[in-house]
């Protein structure tokens, strides 16, 4: 009877240990590298260790652990034993014990890398650039600004996303962002700059004028001007001028743009306008002079042309504005 329960006793200690996996004739052994160099991203057991043993089911959930991330191409990353049994633990808290290390303590990672070279990157820059602006403009030259290095790429496949910030305006210095992916994941970000020229017909002020004065086809004559200098977008049209006047004093030569002629208002300061007042079936009409200007449905102060009176009234039309019941 002792030797049967001592045989059953036997038996259940065997299944036991088999269910762990870690029978002592299962003992499996990791052996580490001093260096190691890597292509993947995601840094396993089985990239930087050599797994030995008997239970292969094992070894292959071991060899699939994650330990990290591969570090960017010219960095180095070390890892020590005492990580990666504590990384091991969190999966199997019993496997420790059942683990044989050889080889070194700790072991260096590197990024298996390739130079990508700059002409390269910088050339595609510089064509995207160009075409964008010669949609706009006839007569566009671009140099290159500073100087700019290989860089160092993980193994795999490259690819290259440019694009302009503001690429709708145009100045005598631009960048052009090089976004460059391996793999189609994002690894790093270039600007790129560039000097830039870019000719086109403007039309600037024969003479110097005034803050409000009307523009008429008189004043202006066409030029060809580098764009990239011109703060603002410039006007090349006689017809984008009619009926505007300037918003603040320029000299000979300027260059009109838009940000420096407004639309002429309907009624200008200073002009005299016809006042219209009814009262009953009679309709009066009188001249005065404007004190402010004003557009259609606005509400100005106007004044006798001798001076000596001032009221509001009602901008009707050009020249013309009205005042009693008209008024409302």
């Amino acid at each position: 009877m002792k030797s049967i329960l001592l045989h059953l006793f036997a038996g259940l200690i065997f299944v036991g240990m088999s269910n762990t996996g870690y029978a002592n004739n299962n003992l499996l052994t990791i052996e580490l590298p001093s260096n190691v160099n890597l292509d993947s991203r995601t840094i396993t057991l089985h990239d930087i260790a050599k797994i030995n043993g008997d239970n292969q089911a094992l070894i292959n959930k071991l060899s699939r652990i994650a330990l990290g991330i591969l570090p960017r191409a010219g960095v180095r990353l070390t890892i020590d034993r005492e990580a990666i049994s504590e990384r091991l633990q969190r999966v199997d808290s019993d496997i420790d014990s059942h683990l044989v290390w050889k080889g070194s303590n700790k072991v260096t990672i590197s990024s298996n890398y390739k130079f990508y070279k700059n002409e390269r990157y910088t050339l595609k820059a510089e064509n995207y650039l160009k075409q964008s602006l010669s949609i706009r403009y006839s007569d566009v030259t671009t140099k290159l600004v500073g100087q700019y290095k290989d860089i160092q790429l993980p193994s795999g496949k490259v690819s290259l996303n440019i694009g302009i910030r503001n690429k709708h305006r145009i100045s005598k210095r631009m960048c052009v962002w090089v976004d460059v992916e391996v793999d189609n994941k994002h690894y790093t970000s270039i600007p790129v700059w560039f000097d830039v020229t870019a000719m086109d017909e403007v039309l600037e002020l024969i003479t110097a004028q005034s803050a409000s004065t009307p523009l008429e086809d008189h004043m202006l004559k066409p030029s060809i001007r580098n764009i990239a200098l011109v703060t603002g977008i410039p006007l090349s049209e006689f017809s984008s001028v009619v009926s505007h006047r300037l918003v603040r004093d320029l000299p000979k030569g300027a260059v009109i743009t838009r940000s420096v002629i407004e639309v002429v208002p309907d009624v200008v300061k200073g002009q005299k306008v016809r006042i219209q007042a009814s009262v009953g079936r009679v309709t009066l009409y009188a001249i005065a002079r404007a004190l402010q200007d004003g557009n259609r449905g606005d509400s100005i102060r106007v004044e006798r042309l001798d001076g000596k009176e001032s009221y509001l009234a009602k901008v009707l039309d050009s020249g013309l504005a009205i005042v009693g019941d008209d008024f409302k």
